[in-house]
């Protein structure tokens, strides 16, 4: 039987603090537009900035430790949208770096921070509905993440996981009415077995899932304002076979904006919070910057809405990658 001392106690507690992987969020993070398809063609690579501040631990909706984490991450993803038959496919790879240090109670022999890179994901998100003219979209999502990431199983926080993930998603986007879109998103985690979690135990975790909805409103000149909020939950774990920690449900609230700075370049801004959780670390506070710039490499008459649904203005893309009014 395996032995629950307050240190290991800790230690599933921290684990995986980076990239919000345990189930307090969903293991793949989805901002608005996400799943508009953009034309075949067409590529895009985007870069975040995500600062964070959780609160640790809670156990049954109360608080039972004493710590806050602090945590950076710097991330960037790239795909291409490619027309396979009648269906636009777009491969993608998402590779990033995290920094992050503990304050409060922690074991006087542990590391406060940590930093390095995260695990690589891989992934292809397909669409069965790309239907600009009736604002509606539905893409379908499978992502491979590799335990490329930084690791040192001694330690209580890491930027890798040391464990295969696999995620499948759902994105459902209707226009509603002419300035409102509501975007719905599913989503089902796979966990790998870790074997160095804390030194030499097993770290298994069962499947978790997570909801996530964005109400958008256009508000002029290609730019938008949304509310959202997420459900978690599932995950229960096992440490060296035996059942540790059960899973989580909690919720999350999402409050931010879009900017068009120009046809190629957006900008989302979101602030985030957690309003309820039962285990696990609460999110205090979460300010995220994506910036996302736009290639268009064909010859394409298509309305700017692709992109980023609110403007309305069309525009011609030529061979060149300039989107020009």
């Amino acid at each position: 039987m395996t032995t629950r001392t307050p240190l290991l106690a800790l230690i599933v507690t921290l684990h995986s603090w980076l990239y919000a992987t345990l189930v307090h969020s969903a293991v793949n993070d989805v901002f608005p537009g996400d799943y508009i398809a953009l034309p075949a063609g067409a590529s895009s690579a985007t870069l975040y900035h995500f600062h964070r501040k959780q609160e640790g631990a809670y156990v049954s909706g109360a608080r039972s430790n004493g710590y806050t984490i602090d945590s950076d991450y710097l991330v960037l993803r790239v795909n291409h949208v490619l027309q396979v038959g009648s269906l636009r496919v777009a491969p993608l790879l998402v590779t990033g770096a995290a920094r992050g240090a503990v304050d409060g109670v922690w074991p006087a022999n542990k590391q406060r921070d940590a930093g390095g890179m995260l695990d690589t994901r891989f992934g292809v998100t397909l669409w069965p509905i790309a239907d600009a003219a009736k604002r509606r979209w539905l893409g379908l999502t499978a992502m491979l993440i590799a335990p490329t990431g930084e690791y040192d199983g001694s330690e209580l926080i890491n930027p890798g996981e040391n464990r295969w993930r696999e995620v499948v998603m759902a994105g459902w986007v209707q226009g509603i009415a002419q300035q409102w879109t509501l975007e719905l998103i599913g989503e089902a985690a796979w966990y790998g077995q870790n074997d160095a979690f804390a030194g030499s135990n097993t770290f298994d975790q069962r499947p978790s899932q997570a909801l996530t909805g964005y109400l958008r409103r256009d508000v002029g000149a290609g730019h938008s304002l949304y509310v959202g909020g997420q459900l978690n939950w599932g995950g229960a774990s096992e440490l060296n076979g035996q059942p540790w920690r059960g899973g989580t449900r909690n919720r999350r609230l999402f409050l931010g904006g879009v900017w068009r700075v120009s046809p190629q370049w957006l900008l989302n801004g979101r602030l985030a919070r957690d309003l309820s959780i039962d285990t696990g670390d609460r999110m205090h506070t979460e300010m995220a910057l994506r910036v996302i710039r736009l290639f268009f490499n064909l010859k394409w008459r298509v309305c700017a809405e692709l992109a980023e649904p609110g403007a309305r203005v069309y525009a011609s893309i030529t061979r060149s990658g300039a989107l020009q009014a």
